[in-house]
């Protein structure tokens, strides 16, 4: 069994071409995770007006978005989104989102799902203005289910987490307290869809048929 492994290692070797010491290529790959490249172009342009950016983005991928100044304007700005578009006033919203002060017209309960809420609200770890795309990380107060469960999906977003690129994102969505990372890092980019059948363009087949971002110039 050992010589069979041995052999398919090194025809993977060989057809990588993986040459050189094998302590060369092992610094090499450990230099780069320390430091892995950034790659984002967005992140190479000066003067960039990142917030305009991923409202541009995110609106192309269908996403819809409510910028507000201070954390005391997120509850009726759900309320509000919801109705405009004649939806449910009822959510249901992470854990870390219970000092919202949200308003009386909406009824909230809060923790995970388990697909019966029609309105789930999140707080996104960061934004990314290359593509309009959202970061949520995992954890007891943000459960994933509720990204992917309801039919409408209010994402909560810090101004000053909108950046430029994925490697920029993933940072922050990583942390910087020396603890483990989370256990699952979503990157969503717009309501779920598919053309799986007949190539004809179909929304949420396999998540939240609609999305939300609220934007907040001040969070906590």
């Amino acid at each position: 069994m050992a010589d069979a492994r041995a052999d398919i290692f090194a025809r993977l070797r060989s057809s990588l071409d993986a040459g050189g010491p094998v302590d060369t290529r092992r610094a090499a790959v450990a230099s780069r995770i320390a430091a892995p490249p950034r790659i984002g172009l967005l992140g190479r342009v000066s003067n960039v007006d990142l917030v305009a950016t991923f409202k541009d983005r995110a609106g192309e991928l269908g996403v819809s978005i409510s910028h507000v100044v201070s954390a005391a304007e997120i509850g009726d700005a759900v309320a509000d989104y919801l109705r405009s578009r004649n939806l449910p006033q009822v959510v249901r919203t992470s854990p870390e989102l219970a000092d919202v002060a949200w308003p009386s017209s909406l009824t909230v309960s809060s923790g995970g799902t388990d697909g019966d809420d029609p309105v789930g609200v999140a707080l996104a770890r960061a934004g990314v203005a290359e593509t309009g795309t959202v970061v949520m990380a995992s954890g007891a107060a943000s459960p994933t289910k509720l990204n992917y469960l309801p039919e409408s999906h209010i994402v909560v977003l810090a101004a000053a987490n909108i950046v430029a690129s994925y490697e920029q994102g993933l940072d922050i969505a990583r942390g910087d307290t020396g603890d483990l990372p989370p256990r699952t890092i979503n990157w969503i980019s717009g309501p779920s869809r598919t053309a799986d059948i007949e190539q004809t363009i179909l929304v949420g087949v396999h998540g939240p048929k609609r999305i939300h971002v609220v934007i907040v110039d001040h969070l906590p």
